[in-house]
């Protein structure tokens, strides 16, 4: 038994092949914990990405899900985690991994490109936090 069987983690941004989302999956995976990683519009990427999850879990009675949410939409976060608990009845770890970045210089920003980073990086964690304290406790 791992670490951390038993556990179900949420893991945001975990869509990249060898990003850091997927990098914790992945090592959550090889400590008993089951899964749900999210991104947005990556599903294809998202499906390899927990199929080398299982294949690589402690405990085969362990559980891989993802779904492709867009946290810069208003109530996304929540909608996520309301899903997730659903799926798996609790949730034990919330890791707000997803991110991004906008690379422009300082006055070149838009204020669509801004409101976007502010609600990936900032709005979403916050509200993820907020929605799934009650499910943890």
């Amino acid at each position: 038994m791992g670490e951390l069987t038993g556990k179900v983690a949420v893991i945001t941004g975990a869509s990249s092949r060898n990003g850091i989302g997927q990098a914790i999956a992945r090592r959550y995976a090889r400590a008993g914990a089951s899964i749900y990683i999210m991104a947005e519009g990556t599903e294809e990427q998202l499906r390899e990405n927990v199929r080398e999850c299982r294949e690589l879990s402690a405990d085969r009675g362990t559980r891989f899900e993802y779904g492709v949410h867009d946290l810069a939409q208003t109530g996304a976060a929540e909608a996520m985690i309301e899903s997730v608990a659903q799926l798996f009845g609790r949730i034990d770890i919330l890791v707000n991994n997803a991110g991004v970045r906008a690379r422009m210089k300082f006055g070149e920003f838009s204020r669509e490109t801004f409101n976007n980073a502010v609600a990936v990086n900032l709005a979403a964690p916050f509200f993820a936090c907020q929605a799934v304290a009650p499910i943890m406790r």
